[in-house]
């Protein structure tokens, strides 16, 4: 047990310790960063947000999408030597199939022949089968992947970064069949897939199959076919190339070389021969900058493929002919073929392999031998490297396989006072040792505990910018701070900076008017992979949202039944708690010594039936329903408690039988199943359950029958509304006077009065399911009109709301008393729905990025805490629709000042981001005074806040107050300006003046004693008086590491 008192005189929060739900993590199995963005430099207002879309492949098959999150230093002293950012944070999960598994991912920009379009952002992935896999991303991602053309490059910045622009046509419909999670497959025509590599130029994809064949796939202008079936004019490179012998282990492509002038104009001629212009107003101006656009995207071609086999050698095919032009040789082993794991190209044509034998060779661009020197034994013998990683300026390469070592090398000139040896490899021109550059090995460095199965890098190598740098004859200079990230059989994450090592040193400078970088990793001021301090991101969930599609926990519980329930990949486990009976002490120390309380239990392990991994899960507060969805069906089951005793001890237990409810589905009508889920939630009485559908991006609200003692006992299962709020882009549902959506913003925006036109006040979907009452009138209904759907059991034909954009419904609360709805979803839109009235409510500015977590207040239904990934809090009154800190009750201005204030000034120091957060009851105290205790927690780290009373506050002791907690969130500070420009200046500073004299005195306390947390929450043991129990479920690494298979040991060897 942990004490949280704030005072002697508030007794501390009982606490149960439990280890022994055996929840596991997936192993890291690919890594990929999103592609560069051309411009980025220019029209980006800080490193931070230039960082790319990080793909992290599960051996579950799950697709986790992240992306960068920088926060502000904690106090001004902190500015000069460390960043605060909490790196990559989980955006969405792609939910993969059941028994499958992510072998290799590749993001590509694909390219567009029509240079006024866009170069979308798009995801492969392939899993050891003889499928090839396109997975739809996120509308928000893929707008934020995008590459857009040179010509009208104006990339946006902050929250507009994830929001098309105002322009675009929002009455466009989208195909809901490309739902993000959703896929299309391509079969590889040749067995297994074994490697794939996207090209330099965005036009083809290759895969390296079982047969020994590497096969072209045409990826450009959305594509997704086989080169060989496709239109055979203009076809630059062979659709297949010549056969190996074995399988293709993996691939690289040479660098693009750029086409004569006549050939590409030639080309671009050809290709506006086939087009349609459809119309004839155009100026020439605008033709002749689209052609010279469409010139410059055509101006390259691919040159060669290198690809690595399992016969001690590797080979270089033409890509215009297909044919073998050399062959290179690997080290072979004693008795056995060497496995070339992994290949690289450099932008000067060096090849480079890594072996099964654990050698890493570099290869002369010209001869193909490889070069003296540079063939380096920087791994232990015998180990297999798995994976090879360029530098962003293709001056350094990076190496790890199963000896859980991470390698780097580098390109030096002459001396360079860096010693490691290698040898010649060429000249740049000019006399002297000193114009000579070499390969050399800088240092290798344990980063893992398992083996190492992917690398990525941060900003990814650009191979045709990198060959544009040396014909232009630049240098190639990243424009910030290189990461390297790794994964592998041990779960974790590890970034770790990666600028060029000393005597190749390249200057990373801020942009003008920006401070110096910093190191976004850690608080050491150094930055090279030797020197500098690396970061181990948790492999715990990494935010509390409803279900896996956000990344979501994998725990539940039910305060009434004293049930904790976990979420695996196709099952669901069910374990007992009896708090009481429950001594605290001795629960504590059997915990300690990894034994379990006799009065714990599991009562049942569920396998679910399903496509694909479940994507979430909710239990009903009564216990009685259990819903459970994969990504195409939510299921019902009702859960009846036996209680069994053995007559000749007897000795009692229980146990849980759970039955399918098969008339749940026909509520939806159609084929009587109910739609697969992204989020689901009970409400507080147990009669109503809300689905927030995954492809349509409906919000479900349904009434459930009464159950008792397993048997029916009245009323069926009936569907009272579906909104569509979701279905639209933020700002689009106002209504014109036929009653449909017409487009006025891109977003909500913060600060501006809700009305029912701007923010969207317009109801979802009106239905009467099973019988019910369409209640289609003004009457009961919010501002806006009605875009009804007649979901009767006699009705057959829906009118569904029209779709402009895609998007994920990640968090769904209900509030304690069952009155208030709240939704968020993937493009940051914040709807309340009233479930007593049935009714939309309001829209509410979108939040400055996705919430990690949401709460209600127990006693105060329409407060909603958000708390996101900087560790920040927000305290909404969705009655009110208004942010408390800018609400016009002095008396919540002040709470929720004094609560925001005392939360920054503990977590903003904190680099693990804040994973969720709840409130305990309202406690009164013997001295008649209230105490209020709120939590949030990280993956390592748990806050509680308890209020002290009240206190006198002027604006001298506030400002000197403000100053040492953590500046406000920029989002905020626009809201507050925005909202009273007189008042900004005071609010900014936390002046309560003007609104109140009393301030409430929160006491926030943080421990690190209980990691890494896997879940925190709270229940009461029901019949007693005692307060709300905390249950704190940890995950420490060596409970799992008895799991893993043996990792790579060899020990030193006499006179090695």
């Amino acid at each position: 047990m942990s004490s949280f008192d704030s005072s002697t005189s508030q007794p501390s929060l009982p606490l149960h310790r439990l280890r022994f739900v055996d929840w596991s993590p997936s192993t890291i199995t690919a890594l990929a960063i999103s592609p560069s963005i051309d411009g980025s430099s220019s029209n980006l207002s800080s490193s931070s947000s230039r960082r790319g879309i990080l793909a992290i492949g599960r051996q579950n098959g799950d697709i986790e999408l992240c992306t960068w999150l920088e926060s502000k230093a904690a106090s001004k002293q902190e500015i000069g030597n460390q960043g605060n950012a909490k790196g990559w944070v989980v955006h969405t999960t792609l939910p993969g199939q059941v028994k499958a598994k992510v072998e290799s991912l590749a993001f590509v920009n694909s390219h567009s022949t029509d240079p006024s379009k866009a170069s979308p952002l798009r995801l492969f992935s392939s899993s050891g089968g003889a499928i090839l896999t396109e997975h739809f991303l996120p509308q928000q991602l893929k707008n934020l992947g995008s590459k857009k053309p040179s010509a009208t490059f104006n990339r946006p910045t902050g929250l507009s970064a994830l929001f098309p622009s105002s322009s675009s046509s929002s009455s466009a419909t989208i195909d809901e069949s490309q739902a993000p999670g959703t896929i299309r497959t391509l079969p590889s025509l040749g067995g297994a897939i074994w490697s794939l590599a996207p090209s330099p130029t965005g036009k083809y994809l290759a895969i390296g199959c079982e047969d020994g064949y590497v096969r072209i796939l045409d990826i450009s202008d959305n594509k997704f076919e086989h080169l060989a079936n496709a239109s055979s004019r203009d076809r630059e490179i062979v659709s297949k190339m010549s056969k190996a012998q074995g399988r293709v282990m993996s691939l690289a492509w040479g660098p693009p070389v750029k086409k004569a002038k006549a050939e590409v104009s030639g080309a671009a001629r050809r290709k506006g021969d086939g087009q349609v212009h459809g119309s004839d107003s155009d100026s020439d101006s605008d033709d002749s900058g689209s052609d010279e656009d469409e010139e410059e995207e055509d101006a390259w071609s691919e040159s060669f493929l290198f690809g690595g086999l399992g016969t001690s050698a590797a080979l270089v095919w033409e890509a215009k002919s297909g044919r073998v032009t050399n062959k290179v040789l690997v080290q072979k082993a004693k008795g056995e073929q060497t496995i070339v794991w992994s290949v690289a190209v450099l932008p000067d044509g060096t090849l480079v392999t890594g072996d099964s034998t654990g050698v890493v060779t570099f290869f002369d661009a010209r001869t193909r031998v490889p070069i003296p020197g540079a063939t380096f034994k920087a791994h232990a013998n015998g180990s297999d490297v798995l994976v090879l990683c360029v530098g962003p300026d293709g001056k350094a390469v990076y190496s790890a396989g199963v000896d859980q070592k991470v390698a780097e090398y580098a390109l030096v000139r002459g001396g360079g006072g860096i010693s490691g040896g290698g040898g010649d490899s060429r000249k740049k021109g000019g006399k002297g040792n000193d114009k000579k550059e070499r390969w050399v090995f800088i240092t290798a460095r344990r980063l893992h505990a398992h083996d190492i199965r992917a690398l990525a890098m941060d900003p990814p190598f650009d191979m045709r910018e990198a060959v544009s740098s040396r014909l232009e004859n630049r240098a190639l200079a990243p424009d910030r701070l290189p990461i390297l990230l790794s994964g592998g059989i041990d779960f974790n994450l590890v970034l770790i900076p990666a600028s060029p090592p000393s005597g190749v040193n390249v200057k990373i400078q801020a942009p003008k008017g920006q401070a110096a970088q910093l190191n976004p990793i850690s608080s050491n001021a150094l930055t090279t992979f030797a020197d500098t301090t690396q970061r181990r991101v948790p492999f715990v969930p990494s935010s509390s949202r409803n279900g896996s599609s956000g990344g979501g926990a994998v725990v539940k519980i039910c305060a009434s039944k004293e049930w904790i329930l976990l979420r695996r990949e196709t099952s669901v486990g069910i374990w007992k708690l009896d708090l009481a009976n429950s001594d605290l002490e001795d629960e504590l120390q059997l915990v300690e010594n990894g034994s379990i309380p006799a009065n714990w239990g599991k009562l049942i392990e569920m396998e679910i039936k399903t496509k694909t991994n479940i994507t979430c899960l909710d239990i009903s507060p009564d216990g009685q329903f259990l819903a459970v969805s994969d990504l195409y069906e939510t299921k019902l089951f009702a859960l009846e408690e036996r209680e069994h005793r053995n007559g000749k001890t007897g000795e009692k237990w229980t146990s849980v039988e759970p039955r399918k409810l098969s008339s749940f589905g026909r509520a939806f009508g159609g084929q009587g199943l109910a739609p697969g889920a992204s989020a689901l939630c009970f409400t507080p009485d147990s009669c109503r359950l809300v689905i927030a559908s995954w492809a349509g991006s409906y919000v479900h609200v349904l009434e459930l029958p009464v159950i008792s003692s397993g048997q029916r006992k009245s009323g069926t299962f009936r569907l009272l509304r579906s909104f569509g709020q979701h279905r639209r882009k933020a700002g689009t549902l106002a209504t014109d006077a036929t009653g449909r959506g017409d487009a006025t913003s891109s977003r909500a925006i913060a600060g501006r009065n809700a009305s029912a036109g701007s923010n969207g006040h317009a109801n979802g979907v009106q239905i009467g399911g099973g019988g019910g009452k369409v209640n289609g009138d003004a009457a009961g209904a919010s501002s806006g009109s009605d875009e009804e759907m007649d979901l009767d059991d006699s009705s057959k034909d829906r009118v569904r709301v029209e779709r402009t954009t895609q998007s994920l419904i990640h968090l769904v609360n209900v509030s304690p008393d069952g009155a208030w709805l709240s939704t968020v979803s993937s493009d940051l839109q914040h709807h309340i729905f009233n479930l007593d009235s049935l009714t939309h409510s309001r829209t509410l500015p979108s939040p400055s990025s996705l919430p990690s977590g949401a709460s209600f207040h127990p006693d105060k239904s329409g407060l909603l805490t958000l708390i996101f990934s900087d560790n920040k809090a927000v305290f909404w009154d969705v009655e009110e629709g208004k942010e408390l800190v800018h609400g016009s009750n002095p008396k919540e201005v002040a709470w929720s000042r004094g609560l925001t204030w005392a939360l920054n000034e503990k977590l903003s120091t904190i680099r693990e981001a804040a994973v969720g957060n709840f409130w305990l009851p309202t406690r009164t105290n013997k001295d008649g005074s209230r105490t209020e205790a709120f939590v949030a927690w990280g993956p390592t780290w748990i806050a509680t806040a308890r209020t002290e009373g009240k206190m006198m506050v002027n604006a001298q002791q506030q400002a000197q107050r403000t100053n040492q907690a953590s500046n406000l969130d920029e989002a905020q500070a626009a809201t507050v300006a925005q909202t009273s420009p007189q008042k900004s200046s005071k609010r900014a500073l936390g002046d309560t003046s003007a609104s109140s004299p009393n301030q409430v005195a929160w006491n926030v306390r943080v421990t690190f004693k209980y990691q890494p947390l896997v879940f925190v929450g709270s229940l009461k043991a029901p019949g007693t008086a005692r307060e709300d129990h905390l249950v704190v479920l940890e995950r420490p690494f060596f409970e799992l590491a008895r799991n893993l298979p043996p990792a790579f040991y060899r020990g030193a060897r006499y006179g090695a």
